[in-house]
């Protein structure tokens, strides 16, 4: 029982240094949710959508709709997979301030 516990957690582990260093949107579960039609959609899909076309604050809620469905570590790890893609890929099209502002507000409990 005890090995089969430790063998759980050094799969999370490895899972989540594997997410970290990849920084891939892929590799995070985030669940589907019903769409205006009423259609399960992939919650990484409409984050992936919301990105593409710039929908910066579109992204941000959906991420933040998150932080009580997610374990603690899955919520700080897309949330700061957010943040990185912000400011890397998207730095021409979104202020340092905006920025900024997600930040603190992904990393507030409230």
């Amino acid at each position: 029982m005890e090995e089969d516990f430790l063998m759980k957690q050094f799969k999370t582990i490895g899972q989540s240094i594997g997410i970290i260093l990849k920084k891939e949107l892929t590799s995070f579960h985030l669940g589907e949710e019903l769409d205006v039609n009423g259609q399960l959609v992939s919650r990484a899909d409409l984050l992936s959508d919301s990105l593409d076309q710039n929908d910066f604050e579109g992204a941000f809620t959906l991420i933040d709709s998150l932080k009580y469905k997610l374990s603690y570590l899955d919520y700080t790890m897309l949330a700061d997979w957010f943040i990185n893609y912000l400011e890397k890929e998207k730095a021409t099209l979104i202020s340092d301030q905006q920025i900024q502002t997600f930040k603190e507000a992904l990393n507030s409990l409230y």
